[in-house]
């Protein structure tokens, strides 16, 4: 039962690895950005052909079953990139808004000048 776990494992970050780097290549996804899902698709990668590591580390860190292991590690894992993506959104909204008040103030200043112009015409 061990190996088909440990096939289907495979299988599913052979789907996961090829589907994150065909989203780089189509440019879905920046490098950068994918650099924390190539990491969980080798995390998985690792699991997959050596589940004893997983068992391992939940001993190691006191829990139970390996599934409440996995599932914890899960949630860290999504919470820190939440936090990583709030971080991204906020930095993005302040940009935004900087952008905003330079165009309005090109628009004002071109505005400004072409009153000048037809001044000047008159």
């Amino acid at each position: 039962m061990e190996y088909i776990f440990s096939i289907e494992m495979i299988l599913l970050v052979l789907f996961f690895f090829y589907f994150i780097v065909r989203r780089i290549n189509t440019e879905d996804i920046t490098p950068s950005k994918s650099v924390m899902w190539l990491i969980l698709c080798f995390c998985m990668a690792v699991i997959a052909f050596a589940p004893k590591v997983a068992t391992f580390l939940a001993h190691l860190f006191h829990f139970e079953l390996t599934s409440n292991f996995v599932l914890m590690v899960g949630v860290i894992v999504l919470l820190i990139q939440g936090v990583y993506y709030t971080i991204d959104s906020s930095q993005q909204q302040k940009k935004i808004t900087r952008l905003v008040q330079e165009v309005s103030l090109l628009k004002a200043d071109l505005e400004e000048k072409e009153k000048k112009k037809e001044g000047k015409k008159e």
